[in-house]
C-alpha cells in the first residue's frame, strides 16, 4: 500500500511539473505551486495522523471548480488510496464508482476497475470483484495496442476459461468446437457417476450378504442412487455448457464438489447394515423362533415383498431395548431388538415388525436417500448468490426440513401398513410402549418443540391418526389425550411453516456482511436446533445416567490436534482462495491448489485408516465380546494389554462387570474400589459397587457405599433406586416412600416412583393401592423384569399363587436374559415367598406345576436365544 502510495505521489508530481512547465506566466506559476502545496499538506496531514483533516482539504479541493479535470482526477484517486490505506474499502469503493461514471482513458478505467476490486475483496464481496477483475482484463484485452508498464503480470482469470484452456491443453482437437467440449464435459460427468457407483458397490456389499441379495440389485441400486449423489457436480458441468461466458461459476464449482462428497457420503450409509458390531465383520444372529417367522412371512405375503432376513439385537446392560429397524437398501433386512420379543405381547410384536415391514413396501428406502441427495444438491442453485459457507449452510437447513417431511409421511403410512397386517388395536398399544419406553420424553415445552421438528411424529400425533381410521371392529381404547394430539399436530405445521418461511426470506436479504452472517447463523440454526431440542427433551433419568457415566479426562494432545486442524483449515481456505485466481495463468497456482487437494484427501485416507485401526484394537475387542456377552473373552483381552487400557476408566469398568459375570464377585468389588481410588472424579463406580452390595444381600453396605457420594449424586435417579431397594429390605419403609417423593420431584413419569409405592403398600398390607401401583409402573415401563417380580410378589401376597407362579418364572426368564439387572436379592425374596406354596402341594400336583413352570421357562429362555 505505501509503495502504492508512493506512486500515486510521484505520478501527481509528474502531473504538476507538466502543467507548470506550460504556463510561463505568474498566475501559471502560483496555480501550480498552490496545487503542489495541495498535495504536500495533504501528505503531512497524514503522515501526522491526522486523517479526516487530510480528507476534508482533498474534498474541498476537488470540488474546486478551477481545478484541472486531470488534477481532480488525480485527488480522487489519492482520495480513495487513502480510504484504502486506512481501511474504509467502502468509502473508496463509492470514490472508484464515481470515477466510472466518467469518461476515462482505459489505462485509468483499467486501473479503478482492478483498484475497486481490491476494495471488494477487503468486504467480503468476492463476486463483484471478479466481476470488476473480468471486465479490466477485456478492457485491456480490447487494447492491445496499449503499453501499460504497471499492469499486473498475472491478471485474474475466471474459472470458465481455466476449464476451456486446460481442455485445450489436453484434448487440442475436441475442444476446439462447442460439440467437442459438451462431449468432454460427459465424459467427466460419467467419470463421476461411476466412481461413486464403484463406492457404493463396495459399501453395499456387505449388506448384500447379510439380506442376502443379489449381485444385480446391489449394482442396479448403486447405479440409480450414483446419479442423485453426483447431482451436484452434474449441475455444476449444466451451468458450464448453458449459462453465458461472462458467468461466474468459481463459487459453484467449489460448492458442487463438496456438496458431491457430503450427497455421497450421507447417502452411503443407507447401503450398509441398520446395526452392526463396531470391530467385526461378524452380522447379527438371525431370528429362529420358528412362528415368529411364519408370521414374519405372512405379513410380508400381504404387504407384497420379500420377507426380509429378521436379526437380534441383544441388550448389553440395563433394561432390555424395545427397538427395530428396517435398512440396507442392497436388499433390506429387519432388525430387532431382545426387548420387543421378550417384553412385547405377540400381537404387538407383529405391529412393531409390521411397521417396519411397511417401510419396505412404501419404497422409503429409496425415498430417505434420494430426499437427502436432492438437499445436498440445492447448494449449487444459490451458490452465485449466497457464496460458498451460506450455500453450504443452506443445504444443511433444507436437508433438515425436506427429511422430517418425507420421513414423517412415511413414518405415518408404516403405521397403517402396520395396522392392516396386525390390526388398529394392536399397533396402537405397540407403538403406546414403545414411545413411553423411549429415551425422549413426551411431555412438557422441550418435548413440544422436539417433536414439531423430529422426523417422528409424538405419540399423541401417531395414535390419533390411526384411531381415525379405525374400522368398526377394532375401536381402539383412547388412553391419550386427543386436545394434545391437535397440538401437537399444529406445533408441526407452524414449525413447517416457519422452516419455508426462513427459506424464502434468505433471497431477500441484503448484500452486506453483517447480514450474510445473521443469514448463514440462522440456516445453521434450521439444522442443529432439532437435535438440541431432541438432547433437551431426554428422560431425566437417561439424562442423570449418562451424566454419571462421562469420565472428565483432560487430553493436552487432543486439544493440540483440534488447534491444528482449525489453523489447517483457515490455511486451506485461504490457499485456495489465493490460488484459484492463478490457477491457469502459470501452473504454480494450479500445483498449490492441487497440493492442498492431496492434504484433505490423505487427511481424509488417514481418518478412515485410523477408525478401521481402532476398531481392530483392544478396546474395539473388548466392547464387542461385552456385547455378544462373551465374559471371559473380554476378561482375557484385559488381563492381556491392561498396561494400555489401564488409564481407561469407561473400559476398565465394563471388564470389572465382565468380571462380575464369571462369578468372581468378591474380585470384582474389589476392582471397583481401585477404579474409585484411580479416578476419584468417575462417580459411575461407587453405584455400580452399591447394586453389587444389593445384588448379594448385604443391603447396608450397599447404603455405605452411596452415602460416599451422596452430596455428588443427590438427584441422581440411579443412585436413589437403589436407595429405595436396600432400605426396603432392610424393613425402612419411611425411607422406600421419601425416596419415591424425592424421585418423583426429579422426574414425575417414572416407574420406579409407582414400584416403589407398591412396594410400601403391600409391605403396609394395603393391597388396592399396591395394584394401582403395580399397574401404573407397568404402564411406563412395559414388560420390565423388577416389575414382573412385584407382580408375583403381589401374587404370592393378595392373589392367585399359581398365578404367582407363572408371574415368578416370566419374570425369571427377564432377570436371566438381562445382563446386570442386579435383581438377585428381590428374585429370592419372592423365591421364599412362593416357597411355602409349592411346598402345600401334593408331590404329583407340585410335580406338574413346576414342570410347567420349567416348561415355559424353558420356552421363554428359547425365545430369548434368539
Amino acid at each position: 500500500m505505501k509503495r502504492l502510495q508512493t506512486q500515486v505521489l510521484a505520478l501527481s508530481l509528474l502531473i504538476l511539473l507538466g502543467l507548470s512547465a506550460n504556463s510561463f506566466s505568474q498566475e501559471g506559476y502560483s496555480s501550480a505551486r498552490d496545487e503542489w502545496e495541495v498535495f504536500n499538506e495533504v501528505a503531512q496531514l497524514e503522515m501526522q495522523g491526522d486523517l479526516e483533516a487530510a480528507i476534508e482539504m482533498l474534498k474541498a479541493d476537488i470540488a474546486n471548480k478551477q481545478r484541472s479535470p486531470s488534477l481532480v482526477l488525480e485527488e480522487r484517486r489519492y482520495l480513495a488510496q487513502i480510504y484504502l490505506d486506512n481501511d474504509r474499502p467502502r468509502d473508496a469503493i463509492e470514490v472508484f464508482t464515481d470515477l466510472l461514471s466518467q469518461p476515462l482513458h482505459p489505462l485509468d478505467e483499467y486501473d479503478f476497475l482492478n483498484d475497486r476490486a481490491d476494495s471488494y475483496d477487503q468486504i467480503g464481496k468476492h463476486e463483484l470483484a471478479k466481476a470488476d477483475r473480468l471486465t479490466a482484463k477485456k478492457l485491456i484485452e480490447s487494447n492491445a495496442d496499449l503499453d501499460y508498464e504497471y499492469a499486473p503480470s498475472s491478471p485474474s482469470q475466471p474459472l470458465r476459461e481455466t476449464i476451456e484452456n486446460r481442455l485445450r491443453q489436453h484434448f487440442p482437437e475436441l475442444s476446439s468446437t462447442s460439440s467437442g467440449e459438451t462431449v468432454i464435459l460427459i465424459f467427466w460427468g460419467a467419470l463421476v457417476w461411476l466412481l461413486i457407483v464403484i463406492w457404493d458397490i463396495w459399501k453395499g456389499n456387505r449388506q448384500r450378504i447379510e439380506g442376502e441379495g443379489t449381485w444385480r440389485r446391489l449394482i442396479g441400486v448403486s447405479a440409480v442412487m450414483a446419479l442423485f449423489q453426483s447431482l451436484p457436480f452434474q449441475i455444476f458441468l449444466l451451468y458450464f455448457m448453458l449459462l453465458p461466458e461472462e458467468t461466474e461459476l468459481d463459487t459453484p464449482f467449489h460448492v458442487a464438489v463438496v456438496t458431491t462428497i457430503l450427497s455421497t457420503f450421507w447417502v452411503s450409509l443407507y447401503f450398509v447394515p441398520a446395526i452392526r458390531w463396531i470391530g467385526s465383520k461378524e452380522p447379527l444372529t438371525k431370528v429362529d423362533d420358528e412362528q415368529f417367522l411364519l408370521r414374519l412371512n405372512r405379513m410380508s405375503t400381504e404387504l407384497g415383498i420379500r420377507p426380509p432376513v429378521a436379526r437380534l439385537l441383544p441388550s448389553s446392560g440395563g433394561p432390555m431395548m424395545i427397538q427395530a429397524f428396517a435398512g440396507g437398501l442392497p436388499q433390506p433386512s429387519l432388525t430387532l431388538s431382545d426387548g420387543v420379543l421378550m417384553r412385547l405381547e405377540e400381537h404387538e410384536v407383529d405391529a412393531i415388525v409390521g411397521h417396519e415391514l411397511g417401510h419396505i413396501a412404501n419404497k422409503s428406502l429409496w425415498c430417505f436417500p434420494i430426499s437427502a441427495a436432492l438437499a445436498w444438491a440445492c447448494p449449487i442453485l444459490v451458490s452465485a448468490q449466497f457464496g460458498f459457507w451460506t450455500s453450504l449452510m443452506f443445504g444443511m437447513a433444507v436437508f433438515a426440513g425436506l427429511s422430517r417431511i418425507v420421513s414423517r409421511y412415511f413414518e405415518y403410512d408404516s403405521d397403517r401398513k402396520a395396522a392392516q397386517v396386525a390390526g388398529v388395536s394392536a399397533t396402537i398399544t405397540a407403538l403406546d410402549k414403545t414411545h413411553i419406553a423411549s429415551a425422549v420424553n413426551n411431555q412438557g415445552w422441550a418435548s413440544f418443540l422436539a417433536y414439531s421438528m423430529a422426523t417422528h411424529p409424538s405419540q399423541e400425533e401417531r395414535l390419533s391418526a390411526l384411531a381415525m381410521n379405525a374400522p368398526a371392529d377394532d375401536q381402539p381404547k383412547i388412553t391419550w389425550s386427543p386436545r394434545t394430539a391437535i397440538k401437537r399436530r399444529w406445533g408441526a405445521r407452524i414449525a413447517f411453516l416457519c422452516w419455508v418461511g426462513i427459506l424464502i426470506t434468505c433471497f431477500f436479504v441484503p448484500e452486506t456482511d453483517n447480514w450474510q452472517m445473521v443469514r448463514g447463523l440462522v440456516l445453521a440454526t434450521i439444522f442443529f436446533l432439532p437435535q438440541l431440542m431432541i438432547q433437551k427433551a431426554i428422560r431425566k433419568e437417561v439424562r442423570s445416567e449418562m451424566k454419571r457415566r462421562q469420565v472428565r479426562q483432560k487430553s493436552i494432545l487432543s486439544l493440540i490436534a483440534v488447534i491444528a486442524a482449525v489453523l489447517l483449515f483457515i490455511l486451506i481456505s485461504w490457499s485456495l482462495s489465493q490460488d484459484v485466481e492463478n490457477i491457469v495463468q502459470d501452473d504454480t497456482g494450479f500445483s498449490s491448489y492441487m497440493f492442498w487437494i492431496s492434504v484433505v484427501v490423505l487427511t481424509v485416507l488417514f481418518i478412515i485408516w485410523n477408525q478401521r485401526k481402532a476398531a481392530r484394537s483392544p478396546v474395539a475387542q473388548i466392547r464387542l465380546a461385552f456385547h455378544q456377552k462373551r465374559w471371559a473373552d473380554a476378561v482375557e483381552l484385559g488381563r492381556v494389554n491392561w498396561e494400555n487400557l489401564k488409564p481407561n476408566a469407561a473400559v476398565r469398568n465394563d471388564l470389572i462387570l465382565a468380571l462380575w459375570m464369571t462369578g468372581e464377585e468378591e474380585r470384582a468389588i474389589q476392582a471397583m474400589r481401585q477404579l474409585q481410588k484411580d479416578f476419584p472424579k468417575f462417580k459411575h463406580p461407587w453405584v455400580m459397587e452399591a447394586l453389587m452390595h444389593l445384588d448379594r444381600g448385604e443391603f447396608q453396605t450397599a447404603l455405605d457405599v452411596l452415602d460416599e457420594v451422596k452430596r455428588d449424586l443427590k438427584d441422581d435417579l440411579g443412585r436413589l433406586g437403589i436407595v429405595a431397594r436396600a432400605s426396603r429390605f432392610l424393613g425402612k419403609i419411611d425411607d422406600v416412600r421419601e425416596t419415591a417423593d424425592q424421585m418423583e420431584s426429579i422426574s414425575p413419569n417414572l416407574a420406579a416412583i409407582h414400584s416403589f409405592r407398591s412396594l410400601v403398600a403391600m409391605d403396609t398390607g394395603d393391597s388396592e393401592t399396591a395394584l394401582e401401583q403395580i399397574q401404573k409402573a407397568e404402564y411406563l415401563a412395559p414388560g420390565d423384569a423388577y416389575i414382573n417380580l412385584l407382580k408375583a410378589e403381589y401374587e404370592f401376597r393378595f392373589g392367585d399363587r399359581n398365578a404367582g407362579l407363572k408371574t415368578l418364572a416370566a419374570a425369571k426368564v427377564l432377570v436371566n436374559a438381562t445382563p446386570f439387572a442386579f435383581l438377585r436379592a428381590e428374585l429370592k425374596h419372592v423365591e421364599k415367598l412362593a416357597q411355602p406354596e409349592i411346598d402345600s402341594k401334593e408331590p404329583n400336583s407340585g410335580a406338574e406345576v413346576e414342570a410347567e413352570t420349567v416348561n415355559e421357562t424353558d420356552s421363554e429362555a428359547e425365545k430369548n436365544d434368539a
